[in-house]
């Protein structure tokens, strides 16, 4: 005698879709609970994903109510400028959440030194206030498929992981950043179970220290990303923090204050972006830098200055710049004797598109049409850009 074991929703949502009332069952976080519309196709969602709900009483005033959550953000980024970007960012994120209506917003990234609470802010205070995070750091590496954890949750979170060292993984790990940042539309998929595209509209937030290894959790920056992500940069200070049973119940009596007072502030005009992403991108200019040294144009930009620098000393006098195609530039550069040999990594598709890239960042290279060739004209002085 056979027996069956389906639960009683299994039998409820197996009787669903053999009627085709829905076309499936998914998460869709921070959107109203049971039937929604998603492409054309009716679904049942399955989050239970809730924003913290804000205070009862009306708070206006900063810190009124949350004492120790204002002293903490307050001193936490140099320039304190920084501050207004990411409330304006949290409140865009956690109002339309709380509302159910979520909207796109940027990726977070937050690098200050050890102990500057960087954790705290993303795991305690922002994940709370939202509806938890999940670690995404294998799935933005590329190293896992399955995207349920991170999907059923409103912030794919990085802490701190040193995972994209080499090159490849860490243009792999950018470009994954930018279409997560972009795109509304994710795989939801998970062991045994059919894969489904869901909507998702969380935040990714990544923080790490300030020493070079760390900083290579920052984005390629030369892949159209810029507009897509906040770089905030932590202060230097020496910050108490609690016991962990004491800090538990600060954060419970003092976070709904706060979201009441976030829901109450009006976002300051240099601080509002457009209807897409909301609020304007704030990049601090030293973490800028860092995560232009971790681009693969900044490599080619290395060799490119030494190569410049020898052809510059063999070149006739007035000559002030080197001109011809792509292609013969990586010629040049690899009969090069200092850097001939480095040169043969660079194939000339791979020294147009580095070419364009720098371009686009503002160093002084101009594109000159003769005939049917493209041709570049490189200053000898291109290290004295217009960034």
């Amino acid at each position: 005698m056979a027996y069956n074991t389906s639960s009683e929703v299994d039998k409820v949502l197996y009787a669903i879709q053999e009627q085709k009332h829905i076309s499936g069952a998914l998460p869709f976080v921070h959107q109203p609970p049971g039937l929604l519309t998603f492409d054309n196709a009716r679904f049942l969602n399955t989050s239970n994903v809730t924003c913290l709900q804000p205070a009862e009483r009306d708070v206006t005033e900063w810190g009124d109510g949350f004492p120790w959550v204002a002293e903490f953000l307050g001193g936490m980024f140099e320039p304190t400028v920084q501050l207004d970007y990411l409330l304006a960012w949290w409140k865009h994120f956690y109002e339309n959440g709380l509302k159910q209506t979520p909207r796109t917003g940027h990726a977070m990234f937050i690098a200050g030194d050890t102990n500057a609470g960087k954790t705290l802010l993303s795991t305690g205070l922002i994940s709370r206030t939202v509806g938890g995070h999940a670690d995404a750091s294998a799935y933005l590496l590329g190293e896992d498929r399955f995207t349920s954890h991170v999907i059923r949750s409103p912030i794919m979170s990085v802490d701190d992981t040193m995972g994209a060292t080499d090159a490849k993984r860490h243009t792999r790990y950018s470009a994954m950043v930018k279409k997560v940042t972009a795109n509304r539309h994710q795989m939801y998929e998970e062991k045994f179970v059919k894969a489904g595209m869901v909507e998702w509209l969380g935040r990714i937030v990544v923080t790490c220290n300030l020493d070079p290894e760390s900083l290579r959790l920052l984005p390629n920056v030369d892949i159209s990303i810029v507009d897509k992500i906040m770089l905030l940069r932590c202060a230097k200070r020496e910050f108490k923090f609690p016991e962990p049973i004491e800090m538990e119940r600060i954060l419970s009596e003092e976070l709904p204050c706060f979201c009441k007072w976030l829901l109450n502030w009006e976002i300051p005009e240099e601080c509002q972006g457009d209807v897409r992403f909301g609020v304007k991108p704030y990049h601090d200019k030293h973490l800028y830098q860092a995560s232009l040294q971790t681009s693969g144009s900044y490599s080619f930009f290395e060799l490119l200055v030494d190569f410049l620098q020898d052809y510059k000393a063999a070149a006739d006098a007035g000559v002030t710049y080197w001109e011809g195609t792509a292609t013969q530039l990586v010629a040049d550069m690899r009969t090069d004797e200092r850097i001939g040999s480095l040169a043969l990594g660079y194939a000339p598709t791979q020294a147009a598109s580095l070419l364009g890239q720098l371009k686009a960042r503002g160093y002084d290279l101009t594109k000159v049409r003769s005939s049917s060739k493209r041709l570049w004209r490189i200053p000898f002085n291109i290290e004295e850009s217009n960034e």
